[in-house]
């Protein structure tokens, strides 16, 4: 008898181990690509001079600099933005309000935009950033903002494939948490 339950004991040990490899063999060995320094210099470097590029400029700088997400970034209103502190209050997942620093160039595009929502913003409207009709821009607006700037920095014709790694890069969060050193104000050169 003991040998019985012994050897049952062995087989679903010896399958359960087996599924359990199967498993965890197909997750990702790696944490998701970022994007890296160069490429970030050259989505933000770009000339900023109709109301939209101003207001994609500074979601661009934002984004990067606090290392928000795509959700928080859609969601934020101007009373939540403090220029004089360098910092951003945050309702993120689980309704929980934080505190996050914001880069000076950052606050320099806000700035900019600040004075130039204006021609675009509904009377009363208090989203940060808003659309041509005036309205809070959703989170897939912001999210096909970003893809159009990735697409124009490659050209389609001859570069399809650095436009797919810039994408796939993009992608992590839609990009995480950024790993860089923004919270001190600090950009590629």
């Amino acid at each position: 008898m003991m040998d019985i339950i012994r050897r049952l004991c062995f087989f679903i040990f010896f399958f359960l181990g087996t599924a359990l490899y199967a498993f965890y063999k197909t997750q990702p060995d790696s944490l998701n690509p970022t994007l890296d320094t160069d490429a970030v210099a050259r989505l933000l470097d770009f000339e900023a001079d109709t109301p939209l590029a101003i207001r994609d400029n500074a979601m661009m700088e934002l984004f990067y600099s606090s290392g928000l997400r795509l959700s928080e970034l859609a969601a934020l209103r101007w009373d939540q933005v403090d220029p004089a502190s360098g910092l951003v209050r945050v309702t993120g997942k689980g309704n929980k309000d934080r505190i996050v620093p914001v880069g000076s160039r950052a606050l320099d595009a806000l700035a900019r935009w600040h004075r130039s929502r204006g021609s675009l913003a509904a009377a009363g409207e208090t989203a940060l950033f808003v659309s041509r009709r005036g309205t809070r821009l959703s989170a897939r607006a912001v999210e096909d903002r970003l893809h159009r700037r990735l697409a124009a920095l490659v050209d389609r014709r001859t570069d399809q494939f650095a436009l797919q790694a810039l994408e796939e890069r993009l992608h992590a969060r839609i990009v995480p948490a950024v790993a860089f050193p923004t919270h001190a104000g600090l950009h590629p050169e």
